[in-house]
């Protein structure tokens, strides 16, 4: 265990240092890669609060019953007793806010990373178009001078397609500060899997995406209704009533915009 403190003699963090090889072959094969973890490493570094042990506690429970190796079954177990021992308030929070997860499960802005699991689909709703991408990472954001921590920010990656190539495109995504509790669905974005309407999400989505790839390439459709029309030189043009045959080039459209 290593304390760091400032000038002042104010402790700053806490880092556990893993010596063991049993642990740090478990990290590595359960984990594989964990945002500001090196898990290459011959001792493995944790600073405290240990986000990756609890994210991946019940995978490291598993590992160890899987095995037959007496030695990694107890080192597993003392590392998870040492993650429990250190978040005890906060497991003790979260699974009596969590109990039933529904539209009114709430959390407070300081434990949202233990909901937050890299990997897991991020739901958000930006001018009322839904979006789900994978969290790569996420980072708390202190305020100068103090440990508060003023916003959380996401780092996720969604597909997409350029005009000539489907890949991904990275993503940010920030939660402000609030006061006491507030339910998971008011916030910015919510892991899906804590949504209640989760399934209905998921196939819209699904389908929505089905038909933007259908329109890659060149394509012509005939549309009927009200259009918005945008010039690179005159953003805000209005609406107008629209009746044509349509012409859909994602390459040509990239470069006149561009």
């Amino acid at each position: 265990m290593n304390r760091h403190f400032n000038r002042r003699g104010t402790l700053l963090y806490t880092e556990l240092e893993i010596q063991s090889r049993h642990i740090v072959m478990a990290l590595r094969k359960v984990i594989g890669t964990y945002p500001g973890v090196d898990l290459a490493a011959k001792f493995v570094t944790i600073q405290e609060p240990p986000r990756c042990i609890f994210h991946y506690q019940d995978e490291h429970q598993q590992h160890a019953e899987a095995s037959e190796n007496d030695q990694l079954k107890s080192h597993i177990q003392l590392c998870l007793e040492y993650m429990k021992k250190i978040l005890h308030q906060e497991i003790k929070m979260i699974k009596a806010s969590m109990s039933n997860v529904s539209a009114s499960s709430e959390l407070e802005h300081r434990h949202l990373w233990m909901v937050f699991k890299p990997g897991c689909l991020v739901y958000e709703k930006h001018l009322r178009f839904e979006r789900l991408s994978r969290l790569r990472s996420i980072w708390d954001i202190e305020e100068e001078d103090s440990e508060q921590i003023m916003s959380w920010s996401l780092s996720t990656e969604f597909i997409n397609h350029g005009g000539s190539d489907i890949g991904l495109t990275q993503h940010s995504i920030e939660i402000e500060r609030y006061d006491g509790c507030k339910p998971l669905c008011e916030l910015a974005a919510v892991p899906l899997h804590f949504h209640p309407e989760k399934e209905r999400i998921q196939h819209d989505l699904v389908e929505r995406g089905r038909k933007f790839l259908s329109h890659c390439g060149i394509h012509h459709r005939f549309y009927d209704g009200a259009a918005h029309v945008c010039h690179p030189t005159s953003p805000t043009a209005g609406k107008y009533s629209y009746l044509n045959v349509c012409i859909s080039d994602w390459y040509s459209a990239q470069i006149f915009l561009n």
